[in-house]
């Protein structure tokens, strides 16, 4: 006789247990680990970008520092040297040679002369004068009488300084126009035409040895 139990009649038989495949987990995992890449990812790139942008602004702030630091050797070298420069001294008179020039051009009655006055250092060291017309002008002569004479209509010029290295030459042009002129500089009628004489005249002093001829002809020939 066999001893092996008979299942039961009434007995319901029993539910297989299947478990779920974990798909959604996996993908789950799977989508977490991938945002987590990123989000390191993301925070590399910003730590980055901020280092880029610190060390760039240090890179930026030393060259302005170099070039800050450079131009204030520059400007103690420069105070330095003129430091040791010694400062010209006034020129002598007798360093000093001017001159003027009546144009090589005929002029003709009523028309302005335009003078040609320069003033040369002969001196053997560079020195300072005076360059305004307030103090160097010429002196228009025809036979004995004064025609015109710039001092007074130059008087109000403001000053200027002229430094002149030796044998330096400065020149500009002096223009007269043309009429006679007082002692205070109030013109009258046109200067005649005919030959006329000037005179370089520096700081009151005519200069008689400086004459140069010129001439005026007829506004109609």
């Amino acid at each position: 006789m066999s001893s092996a139990r008979r299942p039961r009649k009434n007995a319901a038989p029993k539910a297989s247990k299947r478990r779920r495949p974990a798909v959604a987990g996996v993908r789950r995992r799977r989508r977490g680990k991938a945002e987590i890449w990123a989000r390191r990812s993301l925070g590399v790139l910003v730590v980055l970008g901020l280092l880029a942008v610190v060390g760039g602004g240090l890179y930026l702030g030393s060259l302005k520092y170099r070039d800050f630091m450079a131009h204030l050797q520059k400007q103690a070298d420069k105070a330095q040297a003129e430091k040791q420069l010694p400062k010209p001294a006034t020129c002598k008179s007798a360093d000093l040679d001017f001159r003027v020039d009546p144009p090589a051009k005929a002029s003709v009655t009523g028309s302005s002369v335009e003078f040609t006055v320069s003033l040369k250092n002969r001196g053997v060291v560079p020195c300072v004068t005076e360059g305004s017309f307030a103090h160097l002008g010429v002196l228009v002569k025809s036979g004995d009488e004064q025609i015109f004479g710039s001092a007074p209509c130059f008087a109000d010029y403001p000053s200027r300084k002229l430094l002149l290295d030796k044998g330096q030459t400065w020149t500009k042009q002096l223009t007269w126009n043309g009429r006679r002129a007082d002692a205070k500089c109030s013109y009258a009628d046109a200067a005649t035409n005919g030959t006329y004489r000037v005179y370089p005249v520096l700081d009151g002093k005519i200069d008689k040895n400086g004459e140069r001829v010129f001439q005026i002809l007829p506004s109609g020939g």
